[in-house]
């Protein structure tokens, strides 16, 4: 598993943004308005960024040798849990930031400024999801051995073989 960049996180960020936002404007040339999103949404985010966050704090008190308690295994899930919740933290930036987009393209109705404010808040909530996520992978990082011995090195000079 390779590690996240955040070079890569932005640019899917914008990439979602742009593709949600295409879809929602098609939608309303059409007639179709979306239901308008819930305060709970950004309540939510924050509790399961917190909730990553927290895993990855025990993925690194376990790696700096505070919590021997804790399997290697554990620990390898939750770093794959930051990186997951990073990329689908994206795709919930991506969905809501368009919504508030599109949304305050119209501020002179009400419902839409209420709409712009309420997606708004997501898609901060959604930000944080991303870093929280991409900080619970950063803190799985073993540091390198300085060991010689490398992956992918054989014991047999190369090409020969027995």
């Amino acid at each position: 598993m390779t590690p996240t960049k955040p070079l890569n996180l932005a640019l899917l960020s914008v990439v979602a943004v742009a593709v949600a936002y295409a879809m929602l404007h098609l939608l309303a040339t059409r007639g179709v308005h979306l239901a308008p999103v819930p305060y709970l949404v950004a309540v939510v985010e924050l509790f399961l960024a917190g909730v990553v966050f927290a895993a990855g704090w025990t993925v690194r008190a376990y790696l700096r040798g505070d919590k021997p308690e804790l399997s290697g295994l554990r620990a390898m899930r939750f770093v794959v849990l930051g990186k997951a919740t990073s990329h689908a933290g994206v795709v919930l930036f991506g969905w809501y930031a368009a919504q508030a987009i599109l949304a305050a393209t119209q501020l002179q109705f009400e419902p839409q400024r209420a709409r712009a404010l309420s997606a708004g808040l997501a898609a901060v909530g959604a930000l944080v999801l991303i870093v929280a996520g991409y900080v619970t992978e950063r803190f799985g990082r073993i540091p390198p051995s300085d060991g010689g011995d490398s992956v992918g090195e054989s014991d047999e000079p190369s090409g020969q073989s027995a």
